[in-house]
């Protein structure tokens, strides 16, 4: 069982992410619609839509191809489609990524591979920064 990386074993994942809500192993299918809360992995193959203010993990064995719109997305497989992040996407070095992104932050390793348009968006704490930034700018000049 593939776990983001080689290296990453099952009890360093539950500390740095939390306990898995949902997990779709290698060897299974799903096609449709998912809405969860919490934290989701998938090594199988999932194609349809995906909506969630939370966190989507994507194993190495794993397959996405569809709409996925969540709060945090860490890759470490395949991903075709459209993905929207209002935080953190994060794609690891065996990770395949074709498609559009819009996202918050980005993250790509060294030997991730990307084929697609990226747009960034500004989250809220990029806001608070550029106004106090600007209010900042104001008191010195």
């Amino acid at each position: 069982m593939a776990w983001g990386t080689t290296e990453e074993k099952p009890t360093q994942y539950v500390a740095q992410h939390g306990a898995l809500n949902a997990f779709l192993d290698s060897g299974s299918a799903f096609e449709g619609k998912l809405t969860f809360q919490g934290v989701v992995r998938i090594d199988g193959r999932f194609e349809g839509e995906i909506l969630s203010d939370d966190t989507l993990l994507v194993g190495e064995e794993g397959r996405v191809n569809g709409t996925v719109t969540v709060g945090e997305a860490d890759i470490s497989g395949t991903f075709t489609g459209k993905l929207t992040t209002l935080g953190l996407t994060r794609l690891r070095a065996t990770s395949r990524f074709d498609g559009e992104l819009t996202t918050g932050r980005l993250v790509i390793d060294e030997g991730a591979i990307f084929n697609g348009q990226i747009s960034m968006t500004m989250t809220d704490a990029d806001k608070q920064a550029e106004a106090l930034a600007a209010e900042v700018e104001k008191t010195l000049f």
